[in-house]
């Protein structure tokens, strides 16, 4: 069952991990991302967006749906919360799974919206892997790129002005246990800001999307001969 964290009969001490426990407070921001609530709220955004693609092309029949709705549509994502966790826990514990819980709840709120029209587009031809793959992309890139980014990147600023404060401060030194030269501490201290400086690139440039949906799923491969423009006979 999906909590939230004000909700949580818990102590620090009985959580599953010391992440949820006495360093949450250290890490809470990477939650809106990487918790359950955060996945789930990308798997809505996943089938939500998938949804207007195939509208937008007039598949099966389908109209385009107007700019209006699409707003009405994306506020299921963009405005994800408390009610939707706990919608999604409830439909969860009767479906035992937690994708096919998230398209009950994009079903749900299309009809409520007055789109049930398209509401058996949701989910069309995709697999729950389509789904969850793309959704993890999306909450991996966006919690280091909103939160451990810029985190990384005051970390790499106070070293670099700690080393020019103390640029000329001396150092004790060993080297294979022997005493060595003493170094400065700005010589030492500089390194960790320069094996920084090389990862925000590095993080930045890294690709997290796949193809959708997956080539090997069932549906992607067949799903273009049941279009009724294909005149089969």
């Amino acid at each position: 069952m999906i909590f939230s964290r004000s909700s949580r009969d818990l102590s620090a001490a009985s959580t599953a991990q010391p992440l949820d426990g006495r360093y949450f407070a250290a890490v809470s921001e990477l939650s809106d991302y990487l918790s359950e609530a955060g996945l789930n709220r990308a798997r809505v955004e996943v089938e939500v967006e998938w949804l207007i693609a195939l509208t937008d092309r007039s598949l099966f029949g389908a109209s385009p749906v107007s700019e209006a709705d699409k707003a009405r549509l994306r506020a299921l994502y963009t405005e994800f919360g408390q009610a939707e966790i706990d919608w999604l826990a409830k439909r969860e514990a009767i479906t035992r799974h937690d994708v096919k819980a998230v398209e009950y709840l994009v079903r749900d709120r299309l009809e409520q919206l007055g789109l049930g029209a398209v509401a058996e587009l949701t989910h069309f031809a995709c697999t729950s892997e389509d789904i969850n793959s793309t959704a993890y992309a999306l909450t991996v890139k966006r919690a280091v790129t909103r939160v451990w980014l810029p985190k990384l990147q005051a970390v790499t600023q106070m070293l670099s002005a700690l080393a020019a404060a103390h640029r000329d401060a001396p150092m004790l030194a060993h080297t294979h246990g022997q005493p060595a030269t003493p170094p400065r501490w700005a010589r030492r201290s500089a390194y960790s800001p320069g094996g920084c400086n090389g990862s925000p690139g590095r993080s930045k440039a890294r690709s997290t999307w796949r193809s959708f949906p997956a080539p090997r799923a069932p549906g992607a491969r067949t799903w273009p001969l049941s279009r009724t423009s294909t005149g089969w006979p």
